[in-house]
């Protein structure tokens, strides 16, 4: 009985730690989302302002 036990507990134990290493790695990849939605946006507001001016210095 006390291995029955002792198995039980490692199967929940085990299942607990991958729950939180998942989590872990879901909560990780929304931060990476993230930061490259940002970078995107910084990326095409630097071209939209190098662009007007460009605009301004060649009068086009």
């Amino acid at each position: 009985m006390k291995k029955v036990n002792e198995r039980d507990l490692l199967i929940k134990t085990d299942n607990d730690v991958n729950n939180k290493v998942y989590n872990y790695i879901d909560d990780e990849r929304e931060v990476i989302n993230y930061k490259h939605k940002k970078a995107r946006e910084l990326m095409q507001l630097q071209a939209d302002v190098f662009l007007r001016n460009r605009k301004v210095h060649f009068n086009i």
